[in-house]
């Protein structure tokens, strides 16, 4: 069943997506229609296994992408949070990014972190129920005044160090079983290249407007972009972000503003 979401002001579609049904026969020998989403809540096994397989193949036909379907238990899901670009861990972005794992967590998911640096980990430490990997990776934006030589060899090693440490970090993917993959930040592919290669949804969430607010640049976008573009969703922490995004990879992203925990915040004493 296609589903079809149109834009009066601009009159055209804009968005679409698509769900899998299937006919079955009841105890009558009437024929209903049922959405397999809901047939998975109803069945356990190998029952609910060759239903994934018949599920992921079709949509694989409709799409010719490659596809990850998993029945969710209890609408529990197993999320891999990758952190590229920080040096100490204490930046807004990671803390945003930890907060939102740390909630997640609370809640019963099962929740992963792959982090770029070892440092200050007296925050990390006090989240309950994340699991850490600490894999180091190289953060490919640079500023905008690097130019020459030099500076192009530089970051072209770091591009190619940053390959083997994505097919070591592959290895722990598939020990993990994750359902989906969340890139904090535009700072390289290693993340949804692993999500590519295992068929595993990926979101990315874009935190910065990159040339206007850091003066950065991305080595390697020419790579990164239509990853981007190919991700499942897109979410930006602003409308700037949105705007500048939206124009940028011609598709639609989301605004979901930074989340803060009030109570970690609170001022006790106001004297």
């Amino acid at each position: 069943a296609l589903h079809v979401c149109f834009d009066k002001e601009k009159v055209q579609i804009a968005e679409s997506s698509f769900s899998v049904l299937k006919i079955l026969e009841d105890s009558k020998h009437r024929l209903k229609v049922v959405d397999t989403f809901d047939l998975a809540k109803t069945i356990t096994g190998i029952e609910k296994e060759k239903l994934q397989e018949e599920v992921q193949f079709i949509c694989e036909q409709f799409t010719c992408q490659q596809y990850h379907i998993k029945y969710l238990e209890n609408n529990i899901m197993k999320v891999c949070f990758f952190s590229h670009g920080s040096g100490t861990n204490q930046d807004g972005a990671t803390l945003s990014m930890l907060n939102v794992m740390e909630e997640l967590a609370n809640r019963g998911h099962e929740v992963i972190g792959i982090m770029a640096k070892d440092v200050n980990l007296e925050y990390m430490k006090k989240i309950k129920n994340v699991k850490f990997y600490f894999i180091p990776s190289y953060d490919m934006r640079l500023d905008l005044s690097r130019t020459g030589r030099e500076v192009e060899l530089k970051y072209f090693v770091k591009n190619k160090l940053n390959w083997f440490i994505m097919q070591r970090t592959l290895k722990i993917f598939k020990n993990e079983n994750i359902d989906i993959i969340h890139i904090n930040g535009l700072n390289n592919g290693i993340g949804a290249m692993i999500a590519q290669k295992l068929g595993i949804p990926y979101v990315w969430h874009i935190r910065q407007l990159m040339e206007e607010d850091l003066h950065q640049r991305l080595y390697n976008q020419k790579k990164v972009w239509p990853m981007v573009k190919s991700a499942n969703a897109v979410i930006a922490i602003s409308k700037a972000v949105k705007e500048k995004f939206e124009k940028e990879f011609n598709r639609e992203i989301t605004v979901v503003y930074n989340g803060v925990p009030v109570e970690k915040y609170q001022i006790n004493n106001h004297s």
